[in-house]
């Protein structure tokens, strides 16, 4: 079972969608030029984009972190990790964005 932020990040290009799209997700059906922000897979990094195209597949679920956000494009992901970091820079002084989502209560 896939486990969504209950504050979730939503991308502009989706936010209309935005139910219907986690239910096919959830259901196992293939979803196109949707991209996921997640926790990092591995031990380094802070934060991952992964296309949701990859969760119709048992093993990459069980492995996929808490889900941050949802967006249309890999480009628009890429924006919102450039604007949470500059905001957490602006806000904290540093770019611990784990902990600055936290404090969003995006992140559990």
């Amino acid at each position: 079972m896939l486990k969504w932020s209950e504050n979730l990040i939503v991308g502009d290009t989706l936010r209309a969608r935005k139910d219907g799209i986690i239910d096919r997700i959830n259901a196992k059906k293939p979803v196109y030029s949707v991209y996921l922000l997640t926790l990092p897979s591995g031990s380094e990094g802070q934060l991952d984009i992964i296309s949701a195209y990859f969760l119709v597949q048992d093993r990459i679920r069980e492995m996929t972190p808490e889900i941050l956000g949802i967006f249309g494009s890999r480009k628009e992901a890429l924006r919102e990790i450039t604007r949470l970091t500059s905001e957490c820079y602006t806000r904290n002084g540093n770019v611990d964005l784990q902990q600055y989502l936290r404090d969003l209560n995006v992140l559990q």
